[in-house]
């Protein structure tokens, strides 16, 4: 018995070991994989173009990494605004005998909860280089093509907040569309959302309508993209295994919104150093894992 496996598994390693990659034909191979690594999980279909040296593939990655945060944005100067407001229904209440409502407004700063979405999705055409035949130690090279906002911050305030808010926009219209209240010089105050900033480095930022956020940080839609890996695209056999080690450079990212103020209001509360970091992280990193088969 212990004669008859022991010539089993030496029969075993000079088949591994004599065992010759399949020759693969341009265009006529075609390979699939699926993946999971640093960029979340995605899928591939390959082609040889020149027989076991050089792979042409494309494939796609899909997630978007969602995680909550908090922003405190300074609202001294929107209750300098508020008690404005209300002075004016004081004064058409007490002098005009109107009926305009009161309205309150004691916090200093708010906290909106806002949802920070991190896009992964792209879009990848690549080229893998074997430099031996028989060997599956590879060099790649292509480009991500993908949206150019990496990171979205999207949020709302409490529901408490947002009804303060909702009861300060509504008796401000109310002094606003009064003809009376307009023949004696009330005019409600400005646009609310123009008193509630908040800071990014040295650029201020207005909330959007209903008190909101909405910034973002942007790359380059087309991105190059480098690595290195071991293992075939196109299996030898039916079933093979990578490992993928490389990096897509998106460029320097750059900070935006919509409600970017021309001035820079050095009250607000905010966040510093934060283009000093972005400058430098010009670049994404990868690491995959892929199973990948042959049906072709």
């Amino acid at each position: 018995m212990k004669r008859l496996f022991l010539m089993t598994a030496m029969a075993i390693v000079a088949m591994v070991a004599n065992a010759q990659p399949e020759h693969m034909k341009a265009f006529r191979n075609v390979g699939v994989g699926a993946e999971v690594g640093l960029m979340g999980v995605g899928f591939e279909v390959a082609v040889p173009v020149v027989t076991n040296h050089l792979v042409l593939k494309s494939g796609f990655q899909f997630p978007k990494v969602t995680a909550a945060v908090d922003v405190e944005i300074d609202t001294k100067i929107w209750r300098e605004q508020v008690d404005m407001l209300n002075n004016q229904v004081r004064r058409m209440n007490t002098v005009y005998g109107k009926n305009f409502p009161s309205v309150n407004w004691e916090k200093d700063e708010i906290v909106a909860t806002a949802d920070a979405e991190v896009n992964l999705s792209n879009f990848k055409i690549m080229l893998e280089y074997y430099p031996w035949e028989s060997s599956n130690f590879h060099l790649i090279a292509g480009f991500m093509i993908g949206k150019d906002k990496f990171i979205s911050i999207t949020g709302q305030p409490d529901n408490e907040t947002q009804e303060a808010y909702n009861n300060i926009l509504m008796v401000n219209r109310m002094i606003q569309a009064d003809q009376d209240a307009r023949l004696h010089g009330c005019n409600g105050i400005p646009d609310l959302e123009d008193y509630l900033h908040f800071n990014i480095d040295e650029t201020t930022y207005s909330v959007s309508e209903k008190c909101g956020l909405d910034a973002s940080i942007k790359i380059n839609k087309v991105k190059p993209y480098f690595g290195v890996g071991f293992g075939r695209s196109i299996p030898n056999h039916r079933v093979g295994f990578q490992f993928e080690m490389g990096a897509w450079m998106h460029g320097k990212p750059t900070i935006y919104s919509p409600y970017e103020l021309k001035e820079y209001d050095e009250e607000a509360n905010g966040i510093e150093g934060v283009g000093e970091i972005l400058s430098k992280v010009t670049f994404y990193p990868q690491i995959t894992f892929r199973l990948t088969g042959r049906i072709l």
